[in-house]
């Protein structure tokens, strides 16, 4: 709702700075793509959701930024310009923020945005790059070339495709979620090409088949000699949400695990080793929904085309960030027959070590997170 209703283009054209029911019902597949079916009833929602938030006096971010909008088409820009400015993380913006960014620098020329679209995990965030890219030309086509300083340029693009943070064996398992993401919803993130590396290295560890009322979860956390492993910058625990993390506390008690946060939290940082808890298991997603990954195995088609919802995209694209956080080692532990399909492809591509009770699961260094 906010992403498209308040926070896009259409929005920023229109009165009230909200998109009526009207014109968005009538926009492109492309625009919303993942509920481009459902538009009448989400309007609804929205609407419920309004009469919500002004009863309460409450305020969104996009409110937030309309109220900036609005000052900066009342008078002229209040203070002293940039010449440039580098936007990091440029996803996790709407577009009309992008407009607030623009009007900080005077020089059109100056403007640097980096986005990874399939690191974006916030709700009703639809950005693209190709949307930004255009959504900046059409900007500086009704900004006057005597008032702007200098001469239109489309804004070009380039693809940092060398990861220098992570080495093979992780970007290779990631670069498979992009792929599985690009192939059941195609034109939700932009199409680039895989990213490469300058070192391979130890594949993703995944520990599955023990028993979930018997399982020792220490064993996961701890060295074989039961010592505690110093979580804190290099080292971290990844759950989905709060109520994981809470679950996971209330497991393994007060011994020392000091860094598990939620995949939310994680987003832009980065550890030596991570460990990726349950990630299935608490996943809304139900096992027969998880079973599309199973047409990506080559060769074979295992599973029926369910419909591609939005909530097993989003699920895909919070795997994505959860495994990009590890630079050297991560260990993804899941006792849930959910997490059989995601396993099996991983499997049939040799991108993952399986780790099964009673197996050997190469160095004990990697095994352990230590």
């Amino acid at each position: 709702m906010v992403g498209i209703i308040k926070g896009s283009e259409h929005a920023l054209n229109c009165a009230e700075g909200v998109l009526d029911r009207p014109n968005y019902l009538r926009l492109s597949h492309r625009s919303d793509r993942n509920i481009a079916n459902q538009r009448g009833i989400l309007y609804d929602i929205f609407e419920i959701y309004t009469k919500f938030k002004r009863q309460r006096r409450h305020h969104d971010v996009a409110d937030r930024t309309q109220a900036i909008i609005k000052v900066l088409r009342s008078q002229s820009f209040p203070g002293q310009q940039v010449d440039y400015l580098y936007v990091d993380e440029a996803q996790d913006n709407l577009l009309i923020d992008a407009f607030v960014l623009r009007r900080l620098c005077r020089n059109p020329n100056g403007l640097f945005w980096a986005v990874d679209t399939a690191q974006i995990i916030s709700a009703g965030n639809s950005f693209r790059f190709d949307d930004l890219k255009a959504f900046l030309y059409r900007m500086e086509q009704n900004i006057p070339v005597s008032s702007a300083g200098a001469s239109l340029h489309q804004p070009t693009m380039f693809q940092l495709a060398i990861n220098h943070r992570s080495h093979g064996g992780i970007v290779n398992c990631a670069n498979s979620v992009i792929e599985l993401i690009t192939r059941f919803w195609p034109n939700t993130i932009d199409n680039l090409q895989p990213e490469k590396v300058m070192l391979d290295g130890p594949k993703p560890v995944f520990f599955t088949g023990w028993d979930k009322d018997t399982v020792r979860y220490e064993q996961f956390l701890f060295g074989a000699m039961g010592s505690h492993i110093e979580f804190g910058a290099q080292q971290c625990i990844l759950v989905r949400d709060e109520a994981a993390r809470q679950k996971l506390r209330e497991q393994v008690g007060d011994i020392g695990v000091g860094l598990i946060m939620t995949l939310y939290e994680s987003k832009g940082l980065e550890f030596n080793n991570v460990l990726l808890y349950n990630f299935f298991e608490d996943s809304v997603v139900d096992l027969s929904c998880w079973r599309i990954v199973l047409n990506g195995v080559e060769g074979e088609e295992h599973a029926p085309n369910f419909g591609r919802d939005e909530a097993r995209y989003a699920g895909l694209k919070l795997l994505y960030v959860g495994i990009t956080r590890a630079r050297k080692n991560i260990q993804i532990v899941d006792m849930s027959d959910k997490s059989y399909p995601m396993l099996a492809f991983w499997t049939s591509r040799n991108l993952v070590q399986k780790c099964t009770p009673g197996t050997h699961c190469g160095n004990e260094k990697n095994a352990n997170i230590s």
